[in-house]
């Protein structure tokens, strides 16, 4: 398709200076600031984890510190990834662009694997369907457009009291009126309204534990309009698989995600 031509395009001509452009000139904190938003819905939900099912862990950080399988939608060149790795038993990373793949290749964090293609086609023909504790897309989403496959997706993959976190751009107040809740923007980017990211959570079963103003980056010198999401499937409480000893990427995504060679499935 056109759209996913673009990005891959844009982003394979971007990789190499992504990282220093990202964070120096742009002050983007998006894998930062959803790892902090993360980490207390964890302390919140640690709470409510039945005291026989906590492997004997006193903290939500012994619980879920190397025990989540984690899902980095359009990861890049793995910025939230190295924000995530402690969490991760099994760190699996998809992006469009091959050049930011390579990228996120050579930091040596993905130990579940690294694929080239699109992040709604992955979840749909790749990853086992309740495997996924954790699927995280910071600052990919804007450039997709319509999101209902990918919350479909997303429903699809998380095992029950599993999260979605991402963030995107917000529409300004009223310009969602007379579309869909989502518009392309001069940026070439799309835009959001939180009625429209509310109704798709709620159409898949997907709670809203946290939804805030945020902005990931400048632009222009300004901050980009954003907000910040965390949804869980359903409403119970994420407990973590035990984690078979001397395997420290088992039962979480399929072997079928290693993918130095994948085939370039479409848009993310």
């Amino acid at each position: 398709q056109e759209g996913e031509q673009y990005v891959r395009e844009l982003f394979d001509g971007f990789a190499a200076k992504y990282d220093k452009h990202m964070t120096n000139k742009l002050l983007y904190s998006a894998p930062r600031v959803l790892r902090m938003e993360l980490n207390a819905e964890l302390r919140r939900d640690f709470e409510r984890v039945p005291a026989e099912l906590r492997a004997g862990a006193e903290s939500h950080r012994e619980l879920s510190n190397g025990t989540l399988s984690v899902l980095d939608l359009g990861c890049g060149t793995g910025l939230s990834g190295a924000w995530l790795k402690d969490f991760a038993r099994s760190l699996v990373g998809v992006d469009l662009s091959e050049g930011m793949v390579r990228e996120a290749r050579a930091k040596g964090i993905y130990g579940g694997g690294l694929t080239v293609g699109s992040l709604e086609a992955f979840m749909e023909e790749r990853v086992e369907p309740a495997s996924v504790d954790l699927a995280v897309a910071a600052d990919v989403l804007p450039y997709l457009g319509d999101l209902s496959r990918t919350f479909r997706g997303a429903a699809r993959v998380l095992r029950p009291g599993g999260y979605l976190v991402f963030t995107v751009e917000a529409l300004p107040p009223g310009a969602g009126e007379g579309c869909p809740g989502f518009r392309l923007q001069r940026s070439g980017r799309f835009g959001y309204t939180r009625a429209y990211l509310d109704g798709l959570a709620a159409e898949h079963g997907l709670s809203v534990r946290v939804a805030r103003d945020y902005s990931p980056r400048l632009e222009m010198g300004e901050p980009v309009p954003g907000l910040l999401y965390i949804l869980k499937l359903g409403d119970g409480p994420l407990v973590p698989q035990a984690r078979p000893d001397g395997d420290t990427e088992a039962g979480a995504l399929p072997a079928k995600a290693d993918a130095a060679a994948a085939p370039r499935c479409g848009g993310a």
